[in-house]
């Protein structure tokens, strides 16, 4: 424990500004897509095209263009269903798949940028 204190005393202003800003953009971006709506359908919607399909589960009608999975874990159907993340415990779908990237790009710079700060530590002492 001593040693992350002089590990994180070691580094510029600048770097730990950084590693702290990317910490906080990580956690929004967990929380934005944890709490945000993946695109379930709720069966409210009416259709009046002939593009539709029924779910054999929930017996939700959807279009066809909007390639509509039904998870088995949340069991709901998902519009462009992508996963279910075990991070969010949550489905990754059409209205959160761009949050779900951006935490996992957000989480490689942080992981990143804690590595450099490592190395420069190490190499400046």
């Amino acid at each position: 424990m001593i040693f992350l204190y002089y590990l994180w005393n070691g580094l510029s202003f600048q770097i730990r500004l950084f590693i702290i800003s990317v910490f906080f953009a990580q956690i929004f971006s967990l929380t934005f897509t944890a709490f945000s709506n993946p695109g379930i359908i709720t069966g409210d919607e009416e259709y009046s095209t002939h593009d539709i399909k029924m779910c054999p589960i929930c017996k939700f009608p959807s279009l066809k263009s909007d390639k509509v999975i039904h998870c088995k874990t949340c069991d709901a159907c998902i519009i462009s269903w992508d996963h279910h993340c075990l991070w969010t415990s949550k489905c990754i779908g059409k209205n959160n798949l761009y949050s779900f990237y951006s935490f996992v790009v957000i989480s490689l710079v942080y992981l990143i940028s804690l590595y450099i700060g490592f190395f420069l530590f190490i190499f400046n002492n």
